[in-house]
């Protein structure tokens, strides 16, 4: 039996929420897993999904998206950085 979670069945929510708190650089597997889910789910690319975060800049933009995605945007996530560095360091 394995010992990860299905990410499947994690909530956007959930899946962001670990991609935020994953250390890539020591479980760089295990996050591009986190990404490649996520962008399955949202049918993003990453450059979209960095596209997301960063107009999270603009507090308007920043209340939309929370509407959009139906949770909270942190104006301080660590995403758009780990999704950089996740392609960048990933095999394929």
């Amino acid at each position: 039996m394995s010992s990860q979670a299905n990410l499947t069945k994690y909530t956007l929510n959930e899946l962001l929420e670990a991609l935020d708190s994953i250390d890539a650089v020591q479980y760089l597997d295990r996050a591009k897993v986190i990404l490649d889910t996520i962008k399955t789910k949202t049918n993003m690319s990453s450059q979209e999904l960095i596209d997301n975060y960063a107009s999270s800049d603009n507090p308007l933009i920043t209340n939309a998206l929370s509407v959009l995605l139906g949770m909270p945007i942190s104006t301080e996530s660590q995403i758009p950085q780990k999704i950089r560095y996740i392609d960048s360091h990933s095999s394929n």
